[in-house]
């Protein structure tokens, strides 16, 4: 059994972030681009955008090209597992194989049910049932993968991974008189949410640091805010310290499967303030976290005041975090996922 990983780094990823930090933990072979995707992109991009499928925001030019090479690339292997690790940007047309040569293809999907139709369109349904095995981040994304594509067997949920080496509580932590905030990202982040949080513990007086990090065209929504320090392109042993100094991770969320940020933060051993939606509680739970319902800013609030004057509880909530996330450590990711290959072949 020989396992192919097609991915693309994601550029706003740290170097110990993201899904594709799978392909480091399992013996297999990362994909990369050959002379038949080049050609394609490079001669036949503008024919290729005119595709249904194909646009600039998920599904590329790029995305096609790779995948015509490895449709042709497929009836030259055998007993090989092709594994699309970022269905949304990568997968489309990889079912039109002629032979199958004992071959499987696995796409894993990241997007939760209230934005998986911004890649995908109800057309492409059938193309998601021609899959061997969908991988699935939660449990409430895999109901919803269920619904699309049957009942049976072909969706199997399998969490996200977090590198716990590099992303660990510092060796010691110095008491501050203020209160640390990190919040990280910007994708289904409610950002609304965040700014009411800050504006109403500013109004109480505390003294309280948020950081920020998200990228610069984002800055703007955080005009005006008080004691918010905004960051962009943050080095990876940079955000490392960022998490370690901080005291808690404040993220609301409008939806999710998996999230880097909330995995990162619970390995430097912090507590999670964010809302109940999605698969969150899939990946934290009430020892470790806050969960406020969607848009209940004075929810957080209240807890971020309650243990401004308690930082005990907020060390021993960190403590669970830590805990919590050697789960999801990616060693016991790819063992879950060498057990699903196992099963195709």
């Amino acid at each position: 059994m020989q396992i192919v990983y097609v991915f693309k780094k994601i550029p706003h990823h740290a170097k110990h972030s993201g899904y594709d930090r799978l392909a480091y933990y399992v013996d297999s072979y990362h994909y990369k681009p050959g002379k038949i995707a080049c050609f394609l992109k490079c001669g036949f991009e503008k024919k290729i955008v005119n595709l249904k499928r194909v646009n600039y925001t998920w599904y590329k030019p790029e995305s096609f090209a790779i995948e015509s090479e490895i449709i042709i690339r497929q009836h030259f292997v055998k007993k090989t597992i092709f594994h699309f690790l970022y269905g949304e940007d990568a997968y489309r047309y990889s079912h039109r194989r002629l032979y199958r040569r004992k071959n499987r293809m696995v796409v894993s999907f990241h997007q939760p049910k209230s934005s998986f139709f911004e890649p995908f369109s109800e057309e492409d349904i059938p193309l998601l049932k021609k899959i061997d095995k969908i991988v699935a981040m939660g449990n409430k994304q895999a109901d919803f993968l269920r619904d699309l594509v049957g009942k049976g067997e072909k969706v199997e949920v399998i969490p996200h991974g977090i590198d716990v080496d590099f992303y660990k509580p510092p060796e010691k932590k110095y008491e501050k008189e203020y209160l640390e905030t990190i919040s990280v990202g910007w994708w289904l982040r409610d950002v609304d949410m965040i700014k009411d949080v800050i504006k109403k513990i500013n109004s109480l007086g505390l003294k309280v640091k948020f950081n920020i990090v998200t990228f610069d065209w984002c800055f703007k929504f955080y005009e005006g805010l008080k004691n918010v320090n905004l960051l962009t392109n943050v080095p990876d042993k940079d955000l490392l310290k960022l998490y370690q100094r901080s005291d808690l991770l404040l993220l609301p969320l409008k939806d999710c499967t998996a999230n880097n940020a909330v995995l990162e933060a619970m390995a430097c051993g912090l507590p999670v303030f964010t809302t109940s939606v999605g698969d969150i509680k899939d990946y934290c739970e009430d020892e470790n976290s806050i969960f406020a319902k969607p848009g209940d800013s004075d929810y957080l609030v209240d807890a971020i005041s309650r243990f401004y004057s308690d930082r005990q509880k907020l060390k021993e909530m960190g403590k669970k975090s830590r805990e919590h996330s050697l789960n999801f450590r990616w060693e016991n990711i790819a063992n879950m996922c060498l057990n699903m290959y196992k099963g195709l072949i």
